[in-house]
């Protein structure tokens, strides 16, 4: 986790993409839309054998929606509005941790915990400290809360947020200790490079070149769990954090599965509701039936197509991410969580040609569609294929997934060798200018000559 170094929240409205959790592998219903009674913010999607049979309608008139949510630069950190204090507040809970380990503050609530800013003493060093919140305590919720820790502390990779420890309240809360990072989400750096895109003042950090580069360490990072046998199911630019030292991190793996469990369903344990959080904080992930992020989710994930979510539903995922960064629109819009889950589910082609900031090049628009291909099978072999894939697009290398025409082929061989292209330009026009010059002497010598054979 990590602490924003934006002093204030940024309220930009509210969006239908508010993620989706599910309890465990439970099989795919079909739902009914209820607004609960206990709260005029949240939708509960009940069990039903009925179809959709209501929806609730939200605002997402601001084009920057798919990029933030209430508590900009805060990823899984979440805010309700007016119930969390902001990282620089103090909270009021009193969870002991031991003689160790100090709360200095708090950072925002997840989906099923509470993050707060810490200090371990005997180290002397500043943590983030994940608490199971009570208002989300139960044997499935211990469980899934071990398991994040469990599978997050296991993935030792450079661009996972590495955790600590895992610790228990004196109140017999689990909790966990990880790295606390100073920097943004990724869909905060985005939001940035919107703004800067629109004022027509691109910095180099902001460029879609320095985007891709941040991608493509994401990329390494999912490529890494699904070889390790985990794939996360929620990747958003709000669990994406950059440090202020061009750190990546994925975050939250509270929603991950292990591939070798993908066939397996405890029916004891099914969930009975689906809930939507419908305020601004829609990226904050509850617990449920169906797991993911609407507005990020791959058709066989919206479809409720358990047994086929894999790799390539985390390749879909990470594919509307690059086209977000790429193009700086929202990957979809809609007006209420059903309509966002339909487009999911319908994953209609992507439009690359409203890009902010000039169209993108034909190759990385090859390289969105392959990844957001309705179908698995037409994606990328694995997510390791499409980084190269943008490995090679950076290099000015051919794009396996584009081919490309001949004038296309001599510009990227331009830009990829401007020195080589340079010096033979040089040359040819050296070459061109002392043939002209060996020309015009010959023409000068012939005719001195025949002016000196008519006299």
């Amino acid at each position: 986790f990590f602490l924003s170094n934006r002093s204030a929240p940024v309220d930009i409205g509210t969006e239908a993409s508010g993620p989706v959790t599910e309890g465990p592998d439970s099989p795919s219903p079909q739902v009914e839309v209820k607004a609960s009674s206990s709260s005029s913010d949240d939708l509960i999607l009940e069990d039903t054998d009925e179809t959709i049979a209501a929806e609730r309608p939200y605002s997402i008139d601001d084009p920057t929606v798919a990029f933030s949510d209430e508590l900009v630069g805060t990823p899984v950190v979440v805010r309700t509005k007016g119930s969390i204090p902001s990282s620089k507040e103090k909270f009021t809970e009193q969870i002991d941790l031991g003689e160790d380990i100090s709360l200095t503050g708090r950072l925002g609530a997840g989906g099923m915990g509470d993050v707060f800013e810490g200090h371990i003493r005997s180290l002397n060093r500043e943590v983030a400290v994940k608490v199971l919140a009570q208002r989300a305590n139960s044997p499935s919720a211990r469980e899934r809360f071990h398991r994040e820790v469990q599978v997050t502390a296991q993935l030792s990779h450079p661009n996972v947020i590495p955790v600590h420890s895992i610790e228990e309240t004196k109140a017999g809360m689990p909790a966990m200790t990880m790295k606390l990072v100073r920097g943004m989400t990724l869909a905060d750096y985005a939001l940035k490079c919107r703004e800067q895109t629109e004022k027509g003042a691109l910095s180099s950090e902001h460029a879609r070149s320095k985007r891709i580069e941040y991608f493509i360490k994401v990329c390494d990072a999912i490529a890494y769990s699904h070889s390790s046998g985990v794939i996360h199911r929620d990747i958003k630019p709000q669990n994406i954090m950059l440090g202020a030292f061009n750190e990546v991190y994925v975050m939250d793996w509270g929603m991950a599965r292990l591939l070798e469990e993908r066939e397996k369903i405890d029916e004891q344990r099914l969930g009975k509701s689906v809930e939507f959080l419908s305020d601004v904080d829609s990226a904050q992930t509850r617990a449920g039936m169906v797991i993911g992020t609407p507005r990020y989710m791959a058709p066989e994930q919206a479809a409720g197509l358990r047994a086929e979510v894999g790799p390539a539903a985390d390749q879909y995922a990470l594919g509307l991410v690059l086209y977000e960064l790429l193009t700086l629109r929202p990957s979809r819009k809609a007006t209420t969580v059903v309509e966002m889950l339909k487009l999911a589910r319908e994953a209609s082609t992507l439009d690359c040609s409203n890009a902010l900031g000039g169209a993108l090049a034909s190759p990385l628009e090859a390289i969105v569609k392959r990844a957001t291909a309705c179908r698995p099978e037409d994606r990328f072999a694995d997510v390791a294929a499409l980084a190269e894939e943008l490995r090679r697009f950076q290099r000015f290398e051919p794009v396996l997934s584009y081919e490309e025409p001949l004038a296309e082929r001599a510009w990227r061989q331009v830009r990829r060798r401007p020195t080589l292209f340079m010096a033979c330009v040089t040359t040819l026009l050296l070459c061109a200018g002392l043939a002209t010059s060996l020309s015009l002497h010959q023409a000068l010598t012939s005719q001195r000559q025949a002016a000196t054979r008519q006299t």
